[in-house]
């Protein structure tokens, strides 16, 4: 757990990089700092390992003041995962997620097997070990460096910004693996971003902060694109907030409808003509849409209906809520949604109009769910 009390920070030229933050990053969760250039995010997360000094208030990790502890033993207590990665370049990707361990006294070659582990568990092959960072892919570096900080075993993850430097199709690819890693591993992560979608979509709970390093809410993202405190909070949320909480807004009530399928042997198919028939591999899993013209076509997004921690669609954006359910259905070109279960296998359809009536109806009670 990490707690800041009343604490600010005053640089020397007079800028107040935070004041008065008070607020708790609860244990096993991901607590992100979000808000405009300026706000005191990465001065709020650099306060917790002491590579910045506050001026006034405490930080306490795990009950403990870090005024009181040795910067130096502190920093080795606590992953630490920047921007760009910040490997360093002259060593191989193997010893770079070897450094802690190494630091904490243990020896080379069982440090070595840790990082190889660790590696493996981040989801990068084992022949990248011996590779020097500048001949991995932006995206790799930076699962190095998630690699590095959880090396460690620290309960403690801070994160600035980790995956802005990457593209936007890396970037998903990365979240997803933070949250499968999180629900692995349950570790206390302190998450800065200045991307409000990326804070909703990682955070247990998000502190949004205003210029001056003021605390302007502190809620579940729920209730934080439900509820804006003012017009700063509203205004940073976005307009469009209230399709974006329908991805919290689970879709029990939704009925599934059936979808003329066919088997899709080889590419080739049949189908009732004149009609769109949902193509299906051997596993049962959607392939393609096979138009009224007899031709193939995407199927659009699908919508989850369930995941868990071993599904291999666990961590889909959407899943299980009605923003999944919606997606599905207007981006199907057949007018009617892709319905598959954790293992990607079909379940059935979703009608367009079977998800407005129950969000008509949950305008109506306050629970579109129900």
């Amino acid at each position: 757990m990490i707690e800041f009390r009343d604490v600010g920070k005053r640089f020397a030229d007079g800028t107040v990089g935070l004041e008065d933050l008070t607020l708790t990053a609860r244990e096993g969760e991901i607590t992100v700092l979000v808000g405009p250039s300026g706000c005191g995010k990465t001065t709020s997360l650099r306060t917790v390992n002491r590579m910045v000094e506050i001026t006034s208030g405490s930080v306490h990790l795990d009950g403990r003041d870090v005024a009181e502890a040795d910067p130096a033993e502190l920093r080795r207590g606590i992953g630490y995962v920047i921007q760009q990665a910040g490997l360093f370049p002259h060593r191989r990707v193997i010893d770079n997620v070897a450094t802690v361990p190494v630091l904490q006294g243990m020896p080379r070659a069982q440090a070595r097997a840790r990082a190889a582990e660790v590696l493996e568990r981040v989801g990068l092959d084992a022949a990248l070990a011996q590779r020097w960072p500048a001949q991995l892919s932006g995206g790799q570096q930076q699962r190095v460096g998630v690699a590095r900080a959880l090396a460690g075993d620290a309960p403690v993850l801070l994160m600035d910004e980790p995956f802005s430097a990457v593209d936007p199709v890396v970037r998903v690819e990365l979240q997803d693996e933070l949250l499968r890693l999180q629900a692995d591993l349950g570790k206390t992560i302190l998450f800065v971003t200045h991307d409000i979608d990326e804070a909703i979509r990682l955070g247990d709970r998000v502190a949004v902060l205003r210029v001056g390093g003021r605390l302007a809410q502190f809620a579940p993202p729920d209730e934080l694109l439900a509820a804006p405190v003012d017009e700063f909070v509203s205004g940073f949320v976005g307009r469009d907030r209230g399709y974006r909480r329908l991805g919290f807004v689970p879709a029990t009530a939704l009925r599934l409808v059936d979808l003329p399928t066919s088997p899709d042997a080889n590419g080739s198919s049949s189908g009732v003509p004149g009609e769109w028939t949902l193509l299906l591999d051997g596993a049962q899993r959607p392939a393609a849409w096979r138009g009224p013209d007899g031709g193939r076509h995407d199927l659009g997004s699908v919508y989850v209906t369930e995941g868990g921690p071993d599904s291999a669609v666990a961590a889909v954006e959407g899943a299980g809520t009605l923003r999944g359910a919606l997606d599905a259905a207007l981006s199907s070109p057949a007018g009617r949604g892709v319905a598959v279960d954790g293992e990607g296998r079909y379940r059935g359809g979703v009608d367009t109009d079977d998800v407005l009536a129950l969000l008509d109806r949950g305008a109506r009670s306050g629970d579109a769910g129900a």
